[in-house]
């Protein structure tokens, strides 16, 4: 059974292909050998320590889109004024 962190929001999927980059990262840049679950806590931590930062991004970049849309949306509605 995998134990689930608060912050483990990330599929099984998508979090086994990151700690395989790290795991061949440091095999192909560092020429060290690293561990399933050394790059497993790796992850972890840096999900634990940035990831509120990558969903905050995130959150700022969707509310300028939609900020950005409904302009458009106005104009587009204004136009249709009789």
């Amino acid at each position: 059974m995998i134990l689930k962190r608060k912050w483990d929001l990330s599929s099984d999927e998508a979090k086994q292909k990151c700690v395989d980059e790290i795991v061949k990262w440091f095999d192909d840049i560092q020429g060290e050998s690293v561990g399933i679950i050394a790059a497993q806590d790796l992850l972890d931590t840096i999900a634990q320590e940035i990831g509120s930062d990558f969903y905050n991004k995130g959150i700022k970049d969707a509310k300028e889109l939609l900020a950005t849309k409904m302009t458009d949306l106005d104009i587009d509605l204004d136009m249709l004024v009789r």
